[in-house]
């Protein structure tokens, strides 16, 4: 009977190491997934938001395009943020200036928010850019230079 039991006796540790090797394995593995998952979760939240700021500069900006001349000193002065991109950007500031230089007068749009797993101020607002036309820069000149005066 006990050369029944010790059929294989070079094989005795072998299914132990085996199985340790096995389990370490298997933990880095698990492991290297959780992490992939984390950062693609993140990923995809920083993607979000920045999607949202996107489309509300593009609505402003569209808004502030289509705006006449006169009114449109006063809108860039009035500019806030939207209600839904208030609740998705957290601690959103939308500000504005109407430029006027060599190349044509021109929009330009900041919005900046306080950003997922950022901190504060290590970010750069974002940008938007809107040209005038030619008949609505030289009234929104004219206006500007009355304003001056």
């Amino acid at each position: 009977m006990k050369k029944n039991q010790l059929k294989h006796p070079e094989r005795l540790g072998a299914t132990l190491t085996e199985l340790v090797v096995a389990g370490g394995l298997l933990v880095t593995a698990l492991g290297l997934v959780a992490t992939t998952v984390a950062a693609g979760s993140k990923l995809q939240r920083v993607e979000r938001e920045q999607m949202l700021a996107v489309d509300e500069l593009s609505l402003q900006l569209e808004q502030l395009i289509s705006a006449t001349p006169d009114t449109l000193a006063l809108t860039l002065g009035q500019l806030q943020v939207s209600p839904w991109a208030q609740e998705a950007l957290d601690g959103a500031k939308l500000t504005g200036d109407l430029v006027h230089d060599d190349f044509g007068s021109r929009v330009e749009l900041r919005l900046d928010w306080n950003r997922w797993g950022g901190h504060a101020g290590e970010t750069t607002p974002l940008i938007a850019v809107g040209w005038l036309s030619e008949r609505s820069s030289d009234v929104a000149a004219t206006q500007e230079a009355s304003d001056a005066n």
